[in-house]
């Protein structure tokens, strides 16, 4: 816990109060994401958490109301409550999202019920040309909606580089190749791995922890650049053979 910047307290305290709520039919405690990684940013990351809970536990979800004030204060977001049932039966619908768990948890208590699960090519694949195209169009739809304003654009490429590094995992996944543990290095490798210019990549990242473009870069000919790659992806993807 210490390397990810999150207090030491916290976990205890947060698995204690999930324990008066639920009892015995908290079977885990996993924490996932930004949080159990190097990429954890102290005070604006979120801390997010997997509570497994047992098939009757879930009907008791309202002792966990009382809860939810004293986490948003600790910038925890609200845990995701699930069986193990539930996340074996999901993997066929959201593959992405259950692989970037499994990559990038710490065990707090219980079972880990992330580690073991296997993923099928076919079903994140699936998923990864859906997503990306899907994006893509929001990205085009954005683009538009700011009628070109620069603050606008920086906004909209900053909160969605986040939404493509669980889809970028899922494309290395797809070519059975190591999955980078840090943000920018997935971008670097994704663009490597499927011939595409990773500066904009780079660009989207620096802006969404704070940094300015270097000098002289516009930031609509980065986000034009931005979306033009991302074109690329959905053509290489569609050609993309899956063994």
């Amino acid at each position: 816990m210490e390397k990810s910047g999150i207090p030491e307290t916290l976990m205890p305290e947060v698995l204690e109060n999930l324990r008066k709520a639920f009892g015995d039919h908290l079977e885990s405690l996993v924490l996932y994401g930004s949080a159990a990684t190097g990429d954890y940013r102290p005070g604006k990351s979120d801390i997010n958490l997997l509570a497994v809970l047992s098939g009757a536990g879930t009907a008791l979800l309202d002792r966990a109301l009382p809860l939810v004030k004293s986490w948003r204060k600790k910038r925890l977001a609200i845990p995701l409550f699930l069986t193990e049932e539930e996340i074996r039966s999901s993997l066929d619908v959201f593959p992405l999202e259950f692989l970037t768990m499994r990559r990038h948890h710490v065990l707090v208590a219980g079972r880990d019920v992330l580690g073991g699960l296997v993923f099928r090519k076919e079903n994140v694949r699936s998923q990864c040309e859906r997503d990306l195209r899907g994006k893509l169009i929001l990205l085009r739809t954005g683009f538009l909606d700011s009628e070109g304003r620069e603050k606008d654009l920086r906004n909209l490429m900053g909160e969605s580089i986040t939404a493509f590094l669980s889809l970028f995992q899922g494309l290395l996944f797809l070519k059975d190749l190591e999955i980078p543990p840090t943000k920018r290095d997935v971008l670097e490798k994704t663009a490597e791995a499927f011939s595409l210019n990773g500066k904009v990549f780079s660009r989207c990242l620096d802006i969404r922890e704070g940094k300015g473009l270097p000098e002289g870069e516009n930031v609509r000919e980065v986000f034009m650049g931005y979306m033009r790659e991302i074109e690329a992806l959905c053509i290489r993807l569609d050609t993309l053979q899956c063994l």
